[in-house]
């Protein structure tokens, strides 16, 4: 199902035809997951870790930026990945072995970002930061030879459900937020891939799961600072479902039949 994934998302950003360069063998390094720097310096790219896209001094408030030593155009689509961990944990250098088969083809360029957790911030500060890195991606689109045009979000789990509403609030702009120095910058995307990303929080209650949605330590109750039940409006606020139009960009939603988080 993985490597089904990866093949939409080279479809989303280029003629099939180039997608036969992403070699099927190369998609076992999505297993990989976290690289250490010296991993990272043997692969064919460029990185820069730890880039402070809200100009603040918060760790958390920071991305890494990765790029192919020899890029098959001056600009380069960009896949911008979002980690998981259920809102309360979770860093964006566990992530760079699943940006690394599409960097390799020299087609792409790949960001993996971090936002604030729920034990700091509540939502929608996570939003707030994945928005301020989509416009940091934008505006620094020329510097770093990546098209502007065309950026793509990729998340698992809390970062699918990041992704998702990147996707369809894009003309929210109650949800845009005043994080980073670009503020007049669009935060659109061109593309979603949802790994098993919450939906509609509200529907959470009732469904089998190892997860309590009345109580107050619930993940997403965390979230929004209130269990699910006590406060619905904050629960719908948080729900991509809420805004849904025909204008968002295509979504890829993978999800399997065994997840007791995410029913």
């Amino acid at each position: 199902m993985k490597r089904i994934a990866l093949i939409v998302i080279a479809l989303m950003f280029v003629p099939a035809v180039m997608c036969a360069k992403l070699k099927k063998d190369d998609c076992n390094l999505i297993s990989r997951g976290a690289m250490s720097l010296e991993e990272l310096r043997r692969e064919p790219i460029t990185f820069e870790l730890d880039i402070p896209y809200a100009d603040s001094d918060n760790p958390r408030q920071r991305l890494d930026l990765y790029l192919p030593k020899n890029p098959n155009s001056k600009k380069l689509p960009v896949i911008v990945f979002f980690h998981g961990g259920g809102w309360m944990k979770g860093d964006k250098s566990k992530v760079a072995g699943w940006l690394m088969p599409f960097l390799c083809t020299g087609l792409y360029a790949g960001v993996s970002a971090d936002y604030r957790l729920s034990g700091e911030a509540q939502w929608p500060a996570q939003i707030y930061d994945s928005k301020a890195v989509i416009r940091w991606v934008r505006a620094n689109a020329s510097k770093y030879g990546l098209d502007a045009d065309h950026i793509g979000v990729w998340g698992i789990s809390a970062g699918a459900h990041l992704v998702l509403m990147l996707g369809v609030s894009g003309n929210v702009p109650e949800l845009e937020g005043d994080v980073g120095r670009y503020k007049g910058v669009s935060s659109k995307v061109a593309a979603v891939v949802n790994f098993f990303g919450v939906t509609d929080l509200l529907a959470i209650i009732g469904q089998p799961g190892h997860i309590d949605s009345t109580r107050s330590d619930d993940p997403m109750a965390k979230l929004i600072g209130d269990g699910l039940h006590e406060n619905p409006d904050k629960a719908k606020a948080a729900s991509p479902i809420t805004y849904v139009t025909a204008n968002d960009p295509p979504v890829l939603t993978v999800h399997g039949t065994k997840d007791r988080t995410v029913p």
